[in-house]
């Protein structure tokens, strides 16, 4: 039985990031950097876990092992799916959308969740600015004031 593990599932990534930026004029698809290898063993072992959620209702379920492998007909099932990134959440959803994004490319239907999914992706990986960062300090500060000049109304009321 053929199976897909973690560094497979690397190399045809960074071969299918090479073969659509060769290929595809858009920027859309390219992504600023790869995942690292423990993201891809999330990915493997969510992709494993949505296979047997989503493909074997109505049979009896097997726990899912924490091994990072998944059989190649269930990962190719799971790549087809047009929702993928909607069984699960968080960091999870969004190495799932990157990884189909990379291996499908021009074939993955956009929607507007793949676009928030993209944009999002492009903002978690965009460094803080010192400035963004100063903005934050102060207006913490600031409502920390607030919130302490209420209390102390309330205080010089009683």
């Amino acid at each position: 039985a053929k199976v897909v593990m973690p560094a497979d599932l690397g190399r045809a990534i960074h071969n299918a990031g090479v073969l659509n930026a060769k290929s595809s004029k858009r920027q859309s698809t390219k992504f600023e950097s790869r995942l690292a290898p423990e993201d891809l063993d999330e990915v493997v072992i969510e992709l494993k876990r949505i296979s047997q959620k989503t493909m074997t209702k109505g049979k009896s379920r097997k726990s899912v092992s924490l091994q990072p492998a998944i059989s190649w007909s269930s990962f190719v099932d799971c790549m087809l799916m047009e929702n993928l990134p909607t069984f699960t959440s968080g960091h999870a959803a969004l190495h799932l959308f990157i990884v189909q994004r990379e291996l499908l490319g021009e074939e993955m239907k956009a929607t507007g969740t793949s676009q928030a999914l993209l944009m999002a992706y492009e903002k978690a990986k965009k460094p803080v600015s010192t400035s963004q960062r100063g903005v934050r300090v102060v207006t913490a500060l600031s409502t920390a004031a607030i919130i302490l000049s209420f209390a102390f109304m309330g205080i010089s009321l009683d």
